[in-house]
């Protein structure tokens, strides 16, 4: 898992020219649009919305799907340059739209280990307040 985390973190860092296939990256006018052409796992996610968008809106017509294409693209814009934001808002997006339904398979996504009962550094710390406390 910490491997993952580095590698998602050097991945958003590094950023390399790309193409988004859900929107003309030649287009790209806004700070988020030239991030997501230029990060490729982004420009990945970008493509998985349309499929899940479109999926949410047949299992679920009466829910307000398109207004939540919008809110995700207000979100998305919002990030400006915040690859992690951006990261975060796409994530949010497509889990929304299978929380509706969509079958869309997130990538980069690994169920979360189970948090360690005590934080590695603070184990001497916890103890020695515990011992004062009592």
């Amino acid at each position: 898992m910490k491997q993952m985390l580095v590698a998602l973190v050097l991945m958003l860092v590094s950023g390399t020219s790309g193409a988004a296939a859900g929107f003309d990256c030649a287009k790209a006018s806004t700070v988020d649009e030239h991030i997501v052409c230029d990060v490729p796992q982004l420009s990945q996610l970008d493509s998985l919305l349309q499929p899940a968008y479109l999926e949410a809106k047949a299992a679920l017509p009466d829910e307000n799907v398109p207004r939540m294409a919008r809110d995700f693209l207000a979100d998305r814009h919002a990030c400006a340059a915040d690859r992690a934001c951006i990261l975060s808002t796409y994530l949010g997006a497509l889990d929304g739209y299978n929380d509706l339904g969509a079958t869309v398979d997130i990538p980069l996504i690994s169920p979360p280990k189970p948090l360690p009962a005590v934080v590695p550094g603070y184990r001497t710390q916890c103890r020695t307040r515990s011992a004062t406390a009592s």
